[in-house]
This record gives C-alpha cells, structure tokens and sequence, in this order.
C-alpha cells in the first residue's frame, strides 16, 4: 500500500495480458477470509467441529494493526486522545505482543493481519480506479495530460488483448469471494448489472452456476429492485438463473459425502434458485428448447445411477446388519442368562434387579433392527428420480441409519446386563444414562445435518 501512494497509477495499470491489481486480487481466495478455515462455511471439514469453532472464536477475539492504525499519523492522534483511549491502545498493543510472540496465536495473527491488509488494499485500489474513471472518464474540466503518467495510463487502457479479461466483480463471483463482491458493489452500485464476456451471464447467474451459498445469500438479502433486475437476466444461450443451477459441473460443496448426497444437495440447491425466480420463469426455454427442469435431468443422469447404485450398495449391506442383530436379539429373549427353573419354568433371575432392563434392552434392540431392516428395505425399493432424492430418501436414510445406530447401542447395553447378571457386578444406572445419551446425541446431529441440508 506504500507502493500505491507513492505510484498511484500501477492502480489501473495493466500487465500483457490485459489484467490488473484488482483482476489478480479476484483470482487469489485464499487471500481473503471467505476462503480459508476462518470462515463459517467451511466448520464441519474435518470430524473434528470444536477446535474448529474455537479457531473462529480466537480469529475474531485477536486484535491486529492495519496500515492505517500502524501509520505515524494514526501514533499522534492518540497523544490528543484521551485517558481512557490510550488505556484500551495499550491494552490492545500488549494482547498484539503477546499473539505475535506466541507460537499458536501467532498462526491466527498472521492470518487476520493478511487478510485485513488485502481488504485495505482492495479498498485503495476501488478509491483509484473511482478517482480516474472520475478525473479522466467525466469530463470534468481537468485536463489529465498534466499528469505525469498520463501517457503510460492512456496506452495501458486502450492496449488491445490476446484473450478476454473478464471484470474484477465477475472473477470474484467466480471464485466465490463475498468480501471483495461486496466491496465493489458498495463502491459501484452499477456493476452488479455487469455480465461476463464469453455467455452474457449476470452475477446471480455465475454465483448459481458455481453453487456460492453465501454470495447467493448476500444477493437476496438486497433491495428488491436490485434483486429483481439480476432474478429477469437471461443470457446469450437463453438461460435463466434457474438454468445455470440446473447444470451439472465441476464445482460442488466441500461438505459432499457420496453420490446420494450429492444429488440430493443438487435438488436443495435447484429448489433454493426455483423459489426466487417468478413462476413465468420457471418454465422457459433456452435457445436448446431446453426447460431448467429439462437441463437438470439430463446433466445429472450420470450422477442419479451413481446414487442410486450407492444407496442400494449401502442398504444392502445395512440390511445384512439389521438381520443379524434381530437374529442375535430374538435368541437372546428366550435363551435367558442363567437358564429356567425346571418345575415352574420360569426364569432362576427373574427377581434380580437387573433382569428386567435386560429384558428391555434386548426387546427395544429388536424392535429398531426390524424397523431399520423395514426403511432400509423401502429405500432399496424406491423409484430413485429426483423428486425422492430432494426429501423422502434423505428421511428414510436418516431414520434407517439412526434406528440401526439406536440398535446396535441396546444390544451392547443388553450384552452388558447380561454380564451383570452372570457376574454379579451391579453398575446398572451409569450404563443406562450413557446409552440414552449416546443415542439421543446422534439423533440430534443426523437430524440437524438433515434440516440444515433441506
């Protein structure tokens, strides 16, 4: 940024192929927060969703120096502040010394310092660029061949290219980088009307396209007016927004698990663009005489059998589980630890204590492996088109594996009152607690996973 204020025409200035500061600021995520483990978008990557969520905590608690606060005009204003204001700057500044000189807090430091910085430096390179589009663009009665660069300037902007150099906001919506899309909207409310060269798609098009939730989020959270002009944009192949999210590429959520939840996000994901567009949109044909809904069962045809033959793969397999647990928990009831009194024939430990959670445990284990058994069953037998996969085979997958998961966890806990039974231990209580808690805790994850995906 020292560079820019001594040089401030390398702002505009373009390299060979036609690209400037900003366009190599589009092209670089990971530069920002939106693209990196700091953002919400990205906690539940890895299995481990605590120290995740503890990262973020410690990246917003951290305090950094931007460029502007670390100047020397920024130092002596603070000899005119106040008491109270020079106590929190030299409390702030002790906490930097101390994260900069830890080994841990350094790492979330250096991060927050880079990127404060890029946004600090795509603020500048805004101010710029809005400065000579106003001075040189506008006529405003200046004459710009005094400046010095003017020249140099003059040909860089007039340079004719090789290839075609898309607009900084379309790269970005490309690339998913909400900071940066949201930072030149702020500065120029005018290009969110901006398309891309090669097919004429808007930026509501290409966030469809690249399945950016949380640009897709921000862009319907605008005024209306705004929204409504980008929702109507049709590109130069006659596709909607709805188009855009019907087809099948490259880019897909880093949270994908499988074939099946893949096509089923998809479904969430072209339902989520169906409900913003107006219902005479909906049906249009592209210049292919191609519907949305048309477009999106052709592109994912391929990816429909892989699904299909994951869920058939997985429930055979489950259902294989199910009957063995069913099979184990159905001899367990009638061959009862301890065996059976021979003249009246009914069990020698029917009066313990422990018999009876036993005798529950195993009805409730047989119970859920047969109702699994059953949803597993319903979903190897399903019709596997796209309407099932947006909710019902979700549901039946859910409840299939939170019923085995519930029945493998009250076969354990009717294996262990077994072995209390023969043994004579008595530990009945904590083992009880545990088992409803280990259940009642995977029901709530796999629901809150299903309701979040919906």
């Amino acid at each position: 940024m020292e560079i820019l204020e001594l040089y401030p025409y390398l702002a505009w200035s373009r390299k060979e192929d036609g690209t400037t500061a900003s366009h190599i600021l589009a092209l670089s995520p990971s530069s920002f927060k939106s693209g990196t483990i700091y953002s919400y978008q990205y906690v539940g990557a890895s299995p481990f969703t605590s120290p995740e969520k503890i990262a973020i905590a410690l990246y917003k608690l951290i305090p950094v120096d931007d460029y502007k606060t670390s100047a020397v005009a920024a130092r002596q204003s603070l000899r005119r502040s106040s008491f109270t204001e020079r106590c929190k700057h030299y409390f702030k500044s002790g906490i930097k010394w101390i994260c900069r000189g830890c080994p841990v807090l350094g790492i979330f430091y250096k991060a927050k310092e880079k990127h404060t910085y890029v946004m600090q430096l795509l603020e500048q390179l805004l101010e710029k660029d809005s400065q000579i589009q106003w001075n040189y663009a506008s006529g405003d009665g200046r004459n710009p061949s005094k400046h010095n660069n003017y020249k140099k300037l003059q040909f860089d902007s007039v340079k004719e290219t090789k290839k075609c150099i898309e607009r900084p906001i379309i790269l970005a919506t490309k690339m998913g980088i909400i900071e940066m899309v949201k930072e030149i909207v702020n500065m120029f409310p005018e290009s969110l009307e901006f398309i891309d060269e090669e097919a004429g798609k808007n930026v509501l098009h290409l966030a469809a396209e690249h399945r950016h939730e949380y640009i897709m989020e921000w862009l319907k959270s605008m005024k209306k007016r705004d929204l409504a002009n980008l929702v109507v944009g049709i590109d130069r192949e006659g596709n909607t927004a709805l188009h855009a999210a019907a087809k099948l590429g490259e880019d897909k959520p880093w949270h994908i698990r499988g074939a099946a939840h893949h096509i089923q996000w998809e479904c969430v994901w072209f339902e989520r663009i169906k409900y913003l567009l107006p219902a005479h949109m909906i049906t249009i044909k592209n210049s292919n005489n191609q519907s949305a809904k048309e477009v999106f069962t052709k592109t994912h045809k391929d990816l429909l059998e892989n699904a299909e033959k994951w869920l058939k793969d997985g429930s055979n397999t489950c259902m294989l589980m199910c009957t063995l647990i069913a099979t184990v928990m159905f001899a367990s009831a009638f061959t009862i630890p301890g065996g059976n009194d021979q003249e009246t024939g009914l069990p020698v430990l029917l009066k313990t204590s422990e018999f009876t959670p036993f005798i529950q445990y195993a009805a409730v284990s047989l119970f859920l492996s047969l109702l699994s058994l059953g949803l597993f069953l319903s979903i190897h037998t399903s019709r596997f088109n796209e309407e099932d996969f947006y909710v019902w085979l979700p549901l039946k997958t859910v409840a299939a594996l939170t019923t085995l998961f519930d029945s493998l966890v009250f076969t354990i806990a009717s294996f262990s009152q077994a072995y209390f039974l023969v043994t004579g231990w008595r530990f009945p209580v904590v083992m009880t607690v545990l088992d409803i808690a280990m259940a009642a805790t995977d029901d709530v994850v796999r629901w809150e996973k299903i309701i979040q995906n919906m």
